[in-house]
């Protein structure tokens, strides 16, 4: 995951991850995650991705094409393997 939009509140780069979504057949982005991560590890459940690292877990919600914050998880300031 790569990019920046100079965010203060961002405690890495924001993320503009590619998506293939369900039916289409080719590949396009989604929104800007809605917090910064610098080292995360991020895996599919469904049509939600999980995004974890430096303390939160992010929720993209493709049918909403929207990230949220879940939840504060104070152990994931460096994760270095999936789930």
């Amino acid at each position: 995951m790569s990019g920046t939009d100079g965010s203060k509140r961002s405690a890495g780069p924001r993320a503009h991850v590619p998506l293939a979504k369900a039916g289409q057949d080719r590949w396009g982005f989604a929104n800007t995650m809605s917090t910064g991560l610098g080292t995360c590890v991020a895996n599919a459940a469904g049509d939600t991705l999980l995004v974890v690292g430096e303390g939160r877990l992010e929720v993209y919600d493709a049918d909403e094409d929207r990230w949220t914050l879940d939840i504060d998880a104070p152990d994931t300031h460096e994760v270095t393997g999936c789930f």
